[in-house]
C-alpha cells in the first residue's frame, strides 16, 4: 500500500503501522482490519487524494474504488470476504507474488 502511496502521492503520506495495532499488538482479526481500513485509511486517503479517484483508484485498486461513479464500493468495505480479497490483491500487485490470491 504504501508503495502505492509513495508513487503516487510521496513518501510523507505513507500509512504508518498504528492503523494496524490496537493496544500495542498488531491486528490479527480481519474485522478488525477491516474496520481500520473503512473507519481510518480510506478517509484519509480519500483526504489525500481529494475528488481525485483517479489517484484513489490507482493505489486501493478496482476492487475498492469505483472510478466511474467516483465513491468506494460499499460491498467491498461490507463484505469480510470480498474485503480479504481486495486487500490480497494490492499485496500481489506489489509484491508479484499471485499464490496469495488462491
Amino acid at each position: 500500500l504504501n508503495d502505492k502511496i509513495k508513487m503516487h502521492s510521496g513518501r510523507e503520506k505513507q500509512i504508518g503501522h498504528s492503523y494496524f495495532m490496537s493496544n500495542g499488538k498488531p491486528l490479527s482479526a480481519i474485522k478488525e482490519i477491516k474496520d481500520s481500513f473503512v473507519y481510518e485509511i480510506i478517509p484519509l486517503l480519500q483526504d489525500y487524494f481529494y475528488e481525485d479517484y483517479e489517484n484513489l483508484h490507482a493505489v486501493l485498486g478496482e476492487a475498492f474504488v469505483d472510478k466511474e461513479n467516483l465513491e468506494i464500493k460499499k460491498e467491498t468495505v461490507l463484505q469480510s470476504d470480498k474485503f480479504a480479497n481486495a486487500l490480497k490483491k494490492i499485496y500481489n500487485e506489489n509484491s508479484g507474488d499471485k499464490r496469495a490470491s488462491d
